[in-house]
């Protein structure tokens, strides 16, 4: 498990918010937990993926949705428009089963097709400006009348009808969401509990004490009402494979973010088959540096539940920080036979792979995986390339690779220095002359 960051550009405005909010990232491993970081894990991201597609599946004009986890106790979740989705840690880890969990998912997938972020913008505009109206007839009354009560009741009016307004809309959104989840549920046949299940824990925590007109969400006893005069039809299942991935999932998050010196305890007290412990204590004993017992229990593991591509990426983190570097290599070379265009197992591979001096083997395999992933997520690939040419002494294609990261994080200025500096120990027959020229080309506009 890794924290992996975030970046904004233009149309990501509301990304680059959500990192200023959920703290800084680190690359290292074992995972140093730090609140509201962006965790990034294949397992995790694959059990969210298979909850999350079967939904976008359902749609005639799917988007491509982002899924983050932040590392946050809270029961929460959230949609941008990006479109992205972020679910808080606490959430996996409250929920009792899968079917919460997508609940939550299709709840917020029911925000982002519903352009609620962008339609939350636009209200905040409109609102903005009503209110600055109410507040300039005020500051009139004031004027004429020589007093400041007008200015006071204006300033006071004019931002409550302006939060009640926006409250309304937020209100509207969240009901259009709940019913796009259980339309969702309906669809995949998969039971309609779920939904009314994860909504009877927010009831125990839900708060009376303000007024509905400034509630964000309607009472939480009425959503209940209104999923179960929905459903009109049987519920079915939850597909197989689905629960386990859950559990995997669940035990995992609870053995890498509890206080370590309360995370053996975390794992025993945890709501999880008794097989899938030993998961969470071998991921325990690795945080706690005990190499060998980790492996030993991740062998029992792994004997009761079947080989894994997470599996063998785990070990190949134990042996790695344990400085085992050779059957380290070995380990992540079988996660990656499993998921060959992952970019997280790619990574450690480039790790372990460097670390042994061998630079040779690690790049054919960064150069498919930088064609395979777009965008932000493509800068660690590039810099971890960048890296392997420098090992080989390739210094013109080292500093292309760092202009690709520099561009995919949006330093374009260190970009153009990169490109320049490698057009100038580029022959023109090398491949990376040309991505260079294109590279030069696509930061003309770039400030």
């Amino acid at each position: 498990m890794k924290k992996k960051s975030v970046f904004g550009a233009k149309k990501r405005l509301w990304t680059t918010c959500c990192m200023m909010a959920f703290g800084s990232v680190a690359w290292t491993f074992p995972l140093k937990m730090k609140d509201n970081a962006i965790l990034n894990d294949s397992e995790v991201q694959a059990f969210l993926g298979s909850i999350l597609n079967p939904a976008l599946r359902t749609l005639p004009h799917a988007p491509r949705v982002k899924l983050y986890v932040v590392g946050n106790s809270a029961l929460n979740a959230f949609a941008i428009q990006e479109p992205s989705i972020f679910v808080f840690s606490g959430l996996i880890l409250a929920a009792d089963g899968p079917g919460e969990v997508a609940a939550v998912l299709y709840h917020e997938l029911g925000h982002v097709i519903g352009h609620h972020a962008l339609q939350g913008l636009e209200e905040m505009r409109r609102t903005s400006s009503q209110g600055f109206l109410t507040l300039l007839l005020g500051v009139l009354a004031s004027v004429v009348t020589g007093s400041p009560a007008p200015f006071m009741a204006g300033m006071t009016l004019g931002n409550l009808n302006a939060t009640a307004f926006q409250m309304s809309h937020s209100r509207d959104h969240e009901c259009f969401a709940d019913r796009f989840a259980l339309k969702t549920l309906e669809k995949l046949n998969y039971p309609h509990r779920c939904f009314t299940d994860f909504m009877q824990k927010l009831l125990r925590m839900e708060s009376m004490d303000y007024p509905f007109y400034l509630r964000t969400h309607p009472y939480i006893k009425d959503r209940i009402h209104m999923a179960k005069t929905h459903v009109r039809a049987h519920s079915g299942e939850l597909p197989k494979g689905l629960e386990d991935q859950f559990y995997r999932t669940k035990i995992k998050l609870l053995a890498f973010t509890s206080p370590l010196e309360h995370a053996k305890e975390a794992v025993e007290q945890a709501k999880v088959p008794e097989g899938i412990k030993k998961y969470g204590h071998a991921i325990v004993a690795f945080r706690l540096g005990k190499a060998r017992q980790a492996l030993e229990r991740l062998a029992s593991f792994q004997k009761q539940y079947g080989d894994s591509p997470y599996i063998q990426e785990l070990k190949a983190q134990i042996l790695f920080e344990a400085g085992n570097t050779k059957e380290a290599l070995v380990a992540i070379n079988r996660a990656l036979h499993y998921r060959p265009l992952d970019g997280l197992m790619g990574v450690l591979k480039a790790q372990i792979a460097l670390e042994n001096q061998n630079a040779s083997d690690v790049i054919p395999l960064l150069e498919r995986l930088v064609c395979s992933i777009e965008g932000e997520e493509s800068a660690e690939l590039w810099y971890w390339l960048s890296v392997a040419y420098g090992r080989n002494n390739q210094l013109g294609r080292m500093k292309i690779c760092m202009a690709e990261q520099a561009f995919a994080m949006e330093d374009f200025q260190k970009a153009k220095g990169c490109v320049k500096d490698g057009l100038k120990r580029l022959s023109r027959e090398d491949p990376y002359y040309q991505r260079a020229k294109e590279l030069e080309c696509a930061l003309l506009d770039k400030k």
